[in-house]
Order: C-alpha cells, then sequence, then structure tokens
C-alpha cells in the first residue's frame, strides 16, 4: 500500500483530534520572476514536496547519517541538490529511494503565465500558488490535520501568512481540513532532513526538465509528478 494512497485509517478525525502521522517538507527550485525578464533562467519554477509518516522519520536521520559518514562529510552536512556534487547526488538520491518516504512535485511552466498575472502579482504571491498547484491534489491522509514544514526562515513571515490563509482556503473549498501547521524551516538546520529531501527533488526535476532527460527508476511509485 503507497503513501500516496487515501486510506481513511490514517487520520483519526474527531470534534476535537486530528492525530498527526504524516509529515511533508516542501521547497522549490527556480525564478518566481517574470520569464521576459530572465531569458536565460529556466523556465520553469518547481515545487518538491516529500512525505513521511512520523514513526519512518529517524530511519531518514539514521539513513542520512550513515552516509555522511560513507562520504566523509562533516556532520552537519546538509544536503542541497544544487550545492552538492553528481557523486553526491547518485548517493542521496539512492537513500531516499530505499526509504519509506514519497514525494510530490509541481512543475509551472512560467512561459505560460499571462501578462495581467505577471503584472498584479509579486513573486511572494506565485510561490505561494505554485504551492496551492502542489498540494491540491494530495490524498487526504498528508493533509487533513498533518504538518507541513517549509524551507523558509522567520524573516519569511509574509510568505508563511499568506500561504497558510490561501492552504486554508483552498482546503476548505474541497471540504476538508487543511493541514494543522505550516512552519518555517531553514533546510540548513540538523531536524530539516525532510526539507532537504524537498530540495533534492525539487532540483532534480527542474534539471529533467531542462535538460529534457527522464527521471530514472529509482523513484518510480514514489514519485508524483504535476505538470502547469
Amino acid at each position: 500500500m503507497g503513501i500516496h494512497q487515501i486510506v481513511a485509517d490514517n487520520v483519526v478525525r474527531t470534534d476535537r483530534l486530528m492525530t498527526i502521522q504524516y509529515v511533508s517538507g516542501l521547497d522549490w527550485s527556480g525564478d518566481a520572476g517574470d520569464i521576459a525578464n530572465a531569458v536565460r533562467s529556466s523556465p520553469y519554477l518547481v515545487v518538491g514536496m516529500s512525505h513521511i509518516h512520523v514513526t519512518h522519520r529517524q530511519d531518514l536521520s539514521d539513513a542520512v547519517h550513515r552516509l555522511r559518514d560513507e562520504l566523509r562529510l562533516p556532520s552537519q552536512y546538509a544536503f542541497k541538490f544544487a550545492r552538492s556534487s553528481d557523486r553526491t547526488r547518485e548517493h542521496f538520491l539512492d537513500l531516499l529511494a530505499n526509504l519509506e518516504i514519497s514525494f510530490t512535485a509541481a512543475a509551472i511552466d512560467r512561459r505560460r503565465w499571462i501578462p495581467a498575472y505577471v503584472q498584479h502579482t509579486s513573486g511572494s504571491q506565485r510561490i505561494v500558488d505554485a504551492i496551492c498547484a502542489a498540494t491540491e491534489s494530495l490524498p487526504d491522509n498528508l493533509v487533513c490535520g498533518q504538518r507541513l514544514l517549509i524551507d523558509a526562515s522567520k524573516s519569511d513571515a509574509r510568505l508563511i501568512s499568506d500561504l497558510r490563509v490561501a492552504l486554508s482556503r483552498q482546503q476548505k473549498a474541497r471540504r476538508r481540513t487543511s493541514f494543522s501547521k505550516i512552519a518555517p524551516l531553514p533546510d540548513d538546520r540538523g531536524d530539516a532532513l525532510i526539507i532537504q529531501a524537498a530540495d533534492f527533488i525539487a532540483g532534480y526535476v527542474g534539471r529533467n526538465l531542462v535538460e529534457e532527460t527522464h527521471s530514472d527508476d529509482r523513484l518510480n511509485g514514489k514519485l508524483v509528478m504535476l505538470r502547469f
């Protein structure tokens, strides 16, 4: 039974209690600016999400600790796709492929944005819209009363606030409860491995789109790909 399968028993719903069973990390790759002003940048804004059951978070931590030792990396080394060597990328993707973790990626082609949308929105609002696109089709057991951690800091308070409002409205329109917690967590912190996984997925998908290559078999059944 896959992590993305909707299972009613995975979320305990009462008037007063929703059990947190899944934690999702979220990061994005690419530029949210007007493509007309950045013709040399990738046309894609990619939102990456990683989803893990709370009982498997320690497995992720243990596996990352072993990989750092194997690659002789510092004990607090943060795995980031853009800053990693090809060798490190391959090892980290292998690690993710062998864990009980799943992923969602939403690729937004900025070339499809109409001028009026770009004119009347900020880059921050476009990121919020991209995140909403990524979360809209998530199954109940990953959303309702669950936890969403985003690569952001306290200085991004406005973005987080706008996102909470947008997701609440989105989920209300779908007649379901939103995340119980939507919080910023910088991806270089020791407890942000779930976000580092999301960063890798966003970077990996973004690179494949630009290079027009296909995802390899390692992530088959683990990655849900959305394109807009």
